[in-house]
């Protein structure tokens, strides 16, 4: 049935885009966290750097993945704890 068939694809497109959300989500995680490790720039700057319009829901982003906001997490890691750390991978 070609009706079936077309709800087969559309489940799978939103699967597929699911999945590379997740993966951008991921990566962005990843990259503030190197950024808050390595860099002194400010938060906010980050945010925009990483094509958040709105540092606040950055911030929110942030600590939904991570337990800790970002500058919590700036505080939280010294150059002794990089490697050791499970945030940091």
């Amino acid at each position: 049935n070609v009706n079936e068939v077309s709800k087969a694809l559309l489940l799978l497109q939103e699967v597929e885009w699911s999945r590379l959300g997740g993966f951008l989500f991921e990566r962005q995680v990843e990259e503030t966290k190197w950024q808050l490790n390595y860099t002194t720039i400010a938060i906010n700057l980050i945010a925009d750097k990483l094509g958040f319009a709105d540092p606040t829901y950055f911030c929110r982003f942030f600590t939904k993945y991570t337990g800790l906001p970002p500058s919590e997490f700036r505080q939280w890691m010294s150059p002794a704890d990089q490697k050791a750390n499970p945030l940091i991978s």
